[in-house]
């Protein structure tokens, strides 16, 4: 049996999530009033010099406007989708 392990760094969460939201067509500050985040901490989130990552109930917000997993935006997996 094969197991692969995912390791998330800054660098790969800031791609996915920016890739994300171009995909969209969203500017950050659109993307900020539609999820209700607070502006500040979205920034930090697609800074790869910071190494904030969203908080849990940020996460949620954002795997649910972008219809994905928390697994796959933290790229812990490459399969956006969800498994519930």
């Amino acid at each position: 049996m094969m197991v692969i392990c995912l390791c998330m760094t800054k660098k790969d969460f800031v791609l996915r999530l920016k890739n994300l939201r171009e995909k969209t067509g969203l500017s950050q500050l659109a993307l900020i009033a539609q999820v209700k985040i607070a502006p500040r901490a979205y920034h930090y989130y697609e800074s790869i010099n910071n190494t904030r990552i969203p908080e849990y109930k940020n996460l949620i917000k954002l795997a649910d406007f972008f219809n994905c997993s928390i697994d796959y935006l933290l790229c812990k997996t490459d399969n956006p989708k969800r498994n519930y």
